[in-house]
């Protein structure tokens, strides 16, 4: 079917032709640009040493937000400031958590496409019409139900990227002589490595100092930056990994990240000794991460080491 709109008289699908013509006799201010955000209020005032940083970082914005105005296919509606893509991956109506998918208007994570799902009736009754998969990370329009082609996927790419971050080697080696600040999209300043964690429900401060201190370890981040495929087989290191490559991320949308969903898996892991619900020792879960992480590795993988070994052995006993 979406082959056959795309083909359909002037090449442009009716959610698009009917996008083109609001768009023209009614021009609507921007995601970035709704409730007064001043985003691009070149007339702010900053310390000199900032001024130039957040200048280009707004010129960024405009002009992606020129080209996502040019698409017709609805991609000026989305919001990246209501993105968080830290919470539970579960529909925000049925509980569901497959087949979940965010919507990049309003940030609901909603279930399916179909025309009963709860994505499809949000995308009906709210005139939201971007949605992001979790499960394949491929951009869809709703109702008409057809996938972003790769040429406007491209301008999307900075939201995959805080979906889950990709580094290559080149990246990696970067982070040793790392010493510039990032800006989020509230023109607040962070450093890459160093940002803040949530304390969810003030009982999860002992996982993130925990976690601070072994995102610093270099060879066993390094490790987990880099995508591994084997990493798949073990959910313990694959939401792991994730937390790292989000707290190195030099283009985040918020300067400050949840662990939610790496504090679900540990707590399965761990039959609820650590979890989101109550307080431990931070010396306690570093000893049993570190053994879980390993054994799992070894079983996995069926391999002499594991990153942990080689990065720890010697100096944990």
């Amino acid at each position: 079917m979406a082959g056959k709109l795309l083909g359909d008289g002037d090449g442009i699908v009716p959610a698009e032709r009917k996008r083109k013509h609001e768009s023209e006799s009614n021009v609507q201010p921007s995601a970035y640009e709704k409730d007064g955000d001043s985003d691009y209020d070149d007339g702010d005032e900053f310390d000199d040493e900032d001024d130039s940083k957040i200048k280009e970082s707004n010129k960024k914005r405009k002009h992606l937000n020129s080209a996502l105005s040019e698409s017709g296919l609805y991609l000026d509606t989305i919001n990246r400031k209501v993105l968080d893509f830290d919470s539970e991956k579960v529909c925000s109506v049925s509980l569901s958590d497959s087949n979940v998918y965010c919507c990049l208007v309003c940030g609901k994570y909603l279930k399916g496409r179909d025309r009963t799902s709860p994505a499809f009736n949000h995308s009906m009754n709210e005139n939201h019409h971007v949605f992001i998969s979790f499960s394949d990370r491929n951009f869809y329009i709703l109702p008409e139900n057809y996938k972003i082609d790769e040429k406007n996927s491209n301008y999307l790419k900075d939201i995959k990227d805080n979906l889950n971050p990709h580094y290559t080697q080149e990246d990696v080696k970067a982070l040793y002589s790392l010493s510039e600040f990032s800006i989020d999209l509230n023109n607040s300043q962070y450093r890459p490595g160093f940002i803040g964690i949530n304390n969810i429900n003030n009982t999860n401060d002992y996982s993130n100092v925990t976690l601070q201190v072994l995102s610093h370890c270099n060879r066993l981040r390094d490790y987990l930056l880099v995508d591994q495929k084997q990493l798949g087989k073990i959910d313990l290191f694959k939401k792991l990994s994730i937390v790292f490559k989000k707290i190195w991320f030099k283009n985040l949308f918020k300067s400050h990240i949840s662990t939610y969903d790496f504090l679900k898996t540990v707590g399965l892991s761990s039959k609820n000794k650590f979890n989101l619900h109550k307080q431990n020792d931070p010396k306690e879960f570093l000893i049993w991460i570190l053994n879980k992480l390993n054994s799992e590795f070894m079983s996995e993988l069926k391999l002499n080491k594991s990153p942990i070994s080689v990065e720890f052995q010697d100096f944990i006993r």
